[in-house]
């Protein structure tokens, strides 16, 4: 048990560190934008605040859903935090 706590601990302070550099990050393209949506979504436990993780949940699975109005393409990968 011990070792996993030192493997994870270094992980945790990565985190912490990319976190910040993260949300300065601007997002080029709509890839971009669900990205950070994703990281706030996984940030945010949904034990922590239900009600904001299912928002954030739910908007990349909207952006996920839509698809250019010219040539049908999606607009984004993926399907939501869940």
């Amino acid at each position: 048990m011990f070792e996993i706590d030192d493997a994870i601990e270094p992980l945790f302070r990565r985190r912490e560190k990319l976190l910040p550099r993260v949300a300065k990050a601007a997002a080029r393209d709509p890839n971009g934008i669900a990205a950070k949506l994703a990281v706030a979504a996984i940030e945010i436990h949904p034990d922590e605040n239900e009600v904001m993780h299912r928002l954030l949940d739910g908007a990349l699975r909207e952006l996920a859903a839509m698809r250019c109005p010219g040539c049908g393409a999606h607009l984004v990968a993926g399907k939501g935090v869940g």
